[in-house]
């Protein structure tokens, strides 16, 4: 047996829904969906209840089947921040920072993505401002989806930022 959301259109269009309590069985070889009870309409607020006291009222009846409570029972022990990754990351596409640093960079040959090595140096000033020796941990432990370096590859990207900063300052300013 399993529950069913059953959906039914009125002629204004608009839809009303039925949770129901469902087995399935073969009949003639086929599965039918046989409706062993239907527990009431589940889109409006006096329905929702109503399956809500259900479901306590069969609970005192189950060793199986325990509720969490949010408020008590759901903890977070740790988190990794997305939000300013995500923010930060929208704002440096936006404002055409990786076109500044493409055209600057574009004949360096490097075994590593100094754009990304830069972004997350500035990403790393405006969530969690550590040292650039504090950078792998960082990386590592506080944020998500951002691709990781070594601390001697974010001196380097520092290194072709200190020698293309004048122009990379009029460039960014430009677009």
């Amino acid at each position: 047996m399993f529950v069913k959301l059953k959906n039914f259109k009125n002629k204004d269009g608009s839809l009303r829904q039925y949770v129901q309590i469902v087995e399935s069985k073969r009949i003639h070889g086929k599965p039918r969906h046989m409706v062993k009870m239907s527990l009431g309409r589940v889109d409006t607020d006096e329905g929702r209840k109503k399956v809500d006291d259900i479901i306590s009222c069969l609970e005192s009846f189950s060793n199986k089947v325990t509720f969490l409570d949010l408020t008590k029972d759901l903890k977070a022990d740790w988190s990794k921040p997305y939000g300013s990754y995500l923010i930060f990351r929208r704002l440096w596409e936006e404002m055409n920072f990786s076109d500044v640093f493409c055209d600057e960079l574009k004949d360096l040959e490097t075994e590593f993505n100094v754009k990304e090595a830069i972004f997350n140096m500035v990403l790393n000033r405006l969530s969690e401002p550590c040292s650039k020796r504090g950078l792998n941990e960082w990386q590592n432990d506080h944020c998500y989806g951002i691709e990781t370096f070594d601390l001697h590859q974010y001196y380097r990207a520092l290194d072709y930022v200190i020698s293309h900063k004048d122009s990379m300052n009029k460039e960014s300013f430009i677009k």
